[in-house]
């Protein structure tokens, strides 16, 4: 159901109740009861126990269904814009915003496509990039706040810095403006991933153009709620508070921004940084030239959002030119309206520093040091968890492989526990690291204990 709020002026989904159904419900038909002491029917409220049914019936194919709320315009798949208002039902979006601000070419191209892009990197002029792929990535995040609710998927972006006062605020707000012209209302990163579900379900039920997180304290743990908000189209979970579960879209964009803070495992491919370096001892006393930058943005908003939509329409209707780049998995129809744009007009790759967070990733790191240990110890021969342990209580370099295992948490005082080995091993089935392979090969027979075995890769030999 949409629903106007008055005092806001903007449209918002909300989900329905028995007392926002008995209002619609008396709105739209007369209800009766017989009166047995008049002998005639008179007027009542609609009935609890008839609106409690529907309410709670799962059969609502005669309503039609709202996936978002776009504040801007709607880019098709031919490169044209679609300035039409209300429900659409192909895309299943509800547009709310005044189509006669936005001045868009009917069909634009490289042209146009640059003057677009120099309007908005004017607009990054105030921060102070680690390199050229940070700003490239800015511009994404940009362009798929313009875009993100026709997109199946997108990535998180993660703006970072080393100290605070360098403007991550800003171009998070910035960013956000791109999406919507409501004011941010930030919210604390989930501890666990049971918070998390409850979090993530109770804000994406509202259908927010933005999920912002703030000043993160913590790095990015891959939450498996988030996970799966940012790679599937829906999410499923218990509602707080009630006895029932809700299916909700994640047609939104998520952001966040901290101090030196950074994607952990999973979440490496599914988080954009942006990086701010000012290179200054204190950050928060630098004059910034424009102090009225977000200001300027909230008053011309359609005209900044034009320029996103502008620079996609253009690399459509110039038929879709592609640069060469790595391919990072279930992002594609975002790598195509969002990245590749910004390939054609010749700026960096946006997920530069993507593919460097997951060789980075510490995780990745420790299973290096084990699986390089093991090679050391085994080359390719097949071992059992309990040959492993006990080469590594023979073990006189304790560097090598001892000390590797300790860090991720395989010893008891000075003994190795087979226990946590085996459930290590087991997970990391299937990895490489370093040009390294760990193979489950076989389980024996006689002591159902599994073998493992390392291939090589052949550049490693």
């Amino acid at each position: 159901m949409v629903a106007v709020y008055p005092q806001q002026g903007a449209a918002a989904l909300k989900e329905v109740n028995i007392h926002d159904l008995t209002l619609e419900m008396a709105k739209l038909s007369r209800w009766q009861r017989y009166d047995g002491r008049a002998k005639r029917c008179v007027p009542t409220d609609p009935s609890a126990k008839c609106l409690t049914a529907l309410l709670e019936s799962q059969n609502h194919k005669f309503l039609p269904e709202i996936e978002a709320i776009v504040r801007q315009p709607i880019l098709q798949e031919d490169g044209k814009i679609d300035l039409q208002r209300g429900y659409h039902p192909k895309t299943r979006l509800y547009c709310s915003y005044d189509p006669e601000k936005y001045q868009l070419e009917e069909k634009p191209f490289l042209g146009d496509a640059l003057k677009a892009l120099a309007e908005l990197r004017k607009l990054l002029e105030e921060f102070q990039f680690e390199d050229s792929s940070d700003e490239s990535a800015a511009l994404c995040a940009m362009l798929t706040a313009s875009v993100r609710s026709l997109l199946p998927f997108a990535p998180m972006f993660l703006i970072k810095a080393h100290q605070p006062g360098t403007g991550k605020g800003v171009l998070s707000e910035l960013i956000f403006l791109m999406a919507t012209a409501e004011k941010p209302s930030p919210i604390a990163f989930p501890k666990d991933s049971a918070e998390c579900e409850k979090l993530l379900l109770a804000e994406l039920l509202k259908a927010p153009s933005v999920l912002f997180f703030d000043n993160l304290t913590s790095d990015l743990y891959p939450h498996k709620y988030l996970c799966s908000a940012i790679t599937s189209e829906t999410l499923t979970g218990r509602v707080l508070g009630e006895s029932r579960t809700a299916t909700v879209g994640t047609k939104t964009l998520i952001l966040a921004n901290g101090n030196n803070v950074t994607p952990v495992g999973d979440m490496t491919r599914r988080v954009v940084p942006i990086c701010i370096d000012t290179k200054e001892e204190i950050p928060a006393s630098r004059i910034f030239k424009n102090p009225n930058l977000l200001q300027q943005v909230r008053e011309s908003r359609e005209h900044y959002v034009s320029c996103a939509l502008t620079i996609i329409s253009a690399w459509i209707n110039t038929g879709k030119p592609h640069t060469e780049c790595p391919n990072l998995n279930s992002f594609e129809k975002w790598s195509e309206w969002c990245r590749q744009p910004l390939l054609w007009l010749g700026l960096p790759d946006p997920v530069k520093k993507v593919f460097t967070a997951m060789n980075d990733d510490p995780e990745r790191i420790q299973v290096g040091r084990v699986f390089n240990g093991i090679r050391r110890e085994f080359e390719t021969a097949l071992f059992s968890v309990k040959e492993l342990s006990e080469r590594v209580s023979r073990s006189v370099d304790s560097e090598l492989l001892r000390e590797p295992l300790e860090d991720i948490g395989c010893f008891d005082g000075c003994i190795v526990n087979r226990n946590r080995l085996g459930w290590w091993l087991k997970k990391k089935v299937g990895w490489t690291v370093d040009g390294i392979r760990l193979n489950l090969v076989s389980v024996d027979a006689h002591t159902k204990q599994p073998k493992y075995q390392l291939s090589i890769c052949k550049h490693q030999e």
